[in-house]
């Protein structure tokens, strides 16, 4: 059975649509370079094929490997994931819809190309920027698919993203192609569908828990990740080249540092909703906090690193009552933000609908909070349940009805760009998706919901692809505990969200964490201090948790939610 290795590149964007780094050099080599010669020692591997835009000259960077010009790696289905990736973008699967690392890899119709081309049959998959793949981790994963490919029919490992690739076959691939699927859809929760988990199948091949845990991304597509990966090759030195997964990993977690910036950013838009029932923070506290100035919010986008920080927009308001909201989405759109997310409680008029999708916005999360018009009133407060319900309705029905048109070449058919770095230059960005925005209804998990938690999360599950449960938060004492049992473990621990996630108030506070709605530990005002200063009062923070201290920090000390990532 003829195998080969498949390695979709575009040296000009990353599947997390940032600026390309395919070409950028670890060791003295590109990125490139490193994933293909790697590739090449994967047992079973007859060819190793790297697939690109025809445009773009890979020959260069690759030593003579076989190479496969596209038009385009890009498609309007596939957007949709790639969008899930970027807000998930250290897991092997989570997020959106369970989102695999794999689904970066995709679309299925380049790779089905190449592999008629080329007449094989089945496929490791990896993508340009793997350049810490495991080729005896990869080999194992082919010979598991290769046993039985009609039984094991996508074969994986739950390695850190850039580790091991996937192995799969032309079938496989053709029917994701056929069906404008994902790798999300076969590794993942479908309630029309349902099936045992495939990680507690022979499908996953069983790798040891500190690799397995090891949350990093490993791919070379970041700021923060390529920085840590030229440290990884420095360190090893010599023994970089021959470094298996265990190894790497291990250097990994032993020489991170704390991120340059957040993978999320939350901005608070205003403190304001409409609803102020008892699940709502407002029921228990007035905030005073003025609306967030446009300037202000255009000058933070402009401290982000192109292509790279996700925003989402809402905090502990609605990010739809901000008199102009509108301009501030599109302000962080044209500063580079690489993906825009709102949470709302979609209590809006249909101006704002369309609004939301003519706007480059990637994720709306809208607080349901129930199932039922009776839980939602006594939850929410207000008898608002349908009303919320025809937005969402109208919602759907419009992103639909946009996509269908794009699909059919009537809807618009311009490219998005992005600015790379400082300098101004911008790379193009992916075209407009079918499927987008991610529409995304929440839940707080609470006593009162709990009755209606189960047909809520099957039902927008199979509706949106994606339905979000959470824990009541508290604000350190604010409002009481609802939550239905105690989730706290009893050993503590650091902060899983610290250096990951920043939250913004709406005056230009910078908060301690979500927990801070009070802004009692505010790590400094943007409106004076840069955001970059800042980050390093969160680094800080987190030191102050790695060595125990949570007593001596302001809210830590009686956080229950440390666990939460």
């Amino acid at each position: 059975m003829t195998a080969i290795a498949l390695i979709p590149v575009d040296l000009e964007r990353t599947a997390l649509n940032g600026p390309g780094c395919a070409g950028e050099a670890v060791a003295g080599r590109p990125l490139l370079w490193h994933t293909v010669q790697l590739a090449r020692r994967i047992e079973g591997i007859t060819r190793v094929v790297v697939i690109h835009p025809g445009a773009q000259q890979v020959a260069p960077l690759i030593d003579g490997a076989d190479t496969f010009a596209v038009d385009s790696l890009d498609d309007r289905w596939v957007k949709r994931w790639h969008i899930a990736r970027r807000w998930s973008p250290r897991g092997w699967r989570g997020g959106l819809g369970g989102a695999t690392v794999f689904d970066e890899c995709l679309p299925a119709g380049p790779l089905l190309q190449a592999m008629d081309h080329f007449k094989a049959e089945h496929a490791v998959l990896l993508r340009g920027e793997w350049c810490l793949l495991d080729p005896a981790l990869c080999g194992q994963v082919l010979a598991k698919h290769l046993e039985a490919p009609d039984a094991f029919k996508a074969c994986f490992t739950q390695a850190p993203p850039g580790i091991c690739g996937i192995a799969t076959s032309r079938d496989v691939l053709s029917q994701l192609h056929e069906h404008h699927a994902a790798f999300a859809h076969i590794l993942g929760y479908q309630p029309t569908a349902p099936q045992a988990d495939p990680v507690g199948k022979d499908v996953n091949l069983p790798i040891d828990s500190d690799l397995r845990d090891t949350h990093l991304r490993l791919i070379g597509d970041t700021t923060d990740s390529l920085a840590l990966i030229r440290r990884i090759a420095d360190e090893l030195g010599d023994d970089f080249a021959d470094a298996d997964a265990d190894t790497i990993a291990a250097t990994a977690r032993r020489i991170s540092q704390f991120p340059e910036l957040p993978d999320w950013i939350h901005v608070e838009l205003t403190p304001r909703r409409q609803v102020t029932g008892p699940i709502t923070p407002q029921h228990y506290v007035t905030f005073e906090r003025p609306d967030m100035d446009v300037d202000l919010a255009g000058r933070i986008f402009q401290q982000l690193p192109a292509g790279e920080a996700c925003v989402m927009f809402g905090g502990l308001g609605d990010a739809l009552l901000h008199p102009q909201w509108d301009t501030i989405v599109q302000q962080a759109h044209e500063a580079g933000v690489a993906s825009i997310g709102i949470e709302t409680d979609l209590l809006c008029d249909e101006s704002d609908l369309t609004n939301i999708l003519e706007l480059p916005i990637d994720v709306v999360v809208v607080r349901l909070n129930a199932d039922r018009a009776e839980t939602y009133r006594r939850v929410m407060g207000e008898d608002l349940f349908r009303k919320v319900i025809e937005n969402l309705q109208s919602l759907f029905n419009q992103r639909n009805r946009r996509g269908n048109d794009l699909l059919r070449g009537l809807g618009s058919s311009r490219t998005l760009r992005v600015r790379s770095g400082n300098s101004g230059h911008t790379v193009p960005g992916s075209v407009a998706g079918v499927g987008v925005p991610w529409i995304v209804p929440s839940m707080v998990k609470t006593a009162e919901t709990l009755g209606d938690l189960e047909g809520f999360f099957d039902k927008w599950v199979h509706l949106s692809g994606h339905a979000l449960l959470d824990g009541p938060r508290c604000g350190c004492g604010l409002m009481p505990e609802q939550g239905v049992v105690c989730m706290t473990p009893p050993d503590r621990g650091p902060c899983r969200q610290l250096g990951r996630r920043m939250s913004i108030l709406s005056d230009g506070s910078v908060a301690q964490c979500d927990q801070d709605w009070q802004g009692r530990g505010a790590l400094g005002d943007l409106k004076i201090t840069a955001l970059a200063d800042i980050w390093q009062q969160a680094h800080q923070l987190a030191a102050a948790h790695e060595q125990g201290r949570y007593t001596q920090l302001t809210l830590c000390g009686s956080c229950g939610d440390w666990h939460r990532a």
